[in-house]
């Protein structure tokens, strides 16, 4: 129930860290092992946003923080994740917390790294609204309708 707040950021200010093989990670929010950081920071959740960009026969490779919940979403292409065969569109939820993440790409292929801690709360939304119960959410709709925020 805090104030809601709303940021911004052109392309230009996602720095694009390039890796071996030539691998190329945007990094929106959070920081990488290797020190690039996005635009987006702080928050409860310590989000970790990466699209990364990955050659035939790639492989990328990130350590995942056990405080952390992380998932990939390969939104081109094909690549394997812990031996299984991802195609787009397609999502894969992590393991064991603290793991390190390695994606190798099959084919050329883009995928979403995201990743956050949890907030322990459960999650209700709809359209832009996100809170703990539906109640909550019809709420948001009547506020926002009522010009309240």
């Amino acid at each position: 129930m805090s104030e809601p707040g709303y940021q911004e950021f052109g392309p230009e200010r996602m720095p694009v860290e390039a890796r071996e093989g030539g691998v190329q990670v945007k990094v929106v929010a959070g920081q990488t092992s290797r020190g690039a950081a996005g635009p987006v920071a702080g928050g409860a959740v310590d989000a970790r946003y990466l699209d990364v960009t990955a050659p035939a026969g790639a492989r990328f490779a990130e350590p995942m923080p056990s405080d952390l919940s992380a998932m990939v979403v390969v939104y081109e292409g094909a690549v394997r994740i812990g031996g299984q065969r991802m195609d787009a569109i397609g999502c894969a939820f992590l393991g064991e917390a603290g793991d390190e993440l390695v994606v190798e790409s099959e084919v050329d292929a883009r995928f979403l790294v995201i990743a956050g801690r949890p907030i322990g709360e459960p999650v209700a939304w709809a359209g832009p609204f996100v809170m703990n119960t539906r109640e909550e959410v019809m709420q948001a709709y009547d506020d926002f309708r009522r010009g309240r925020f």
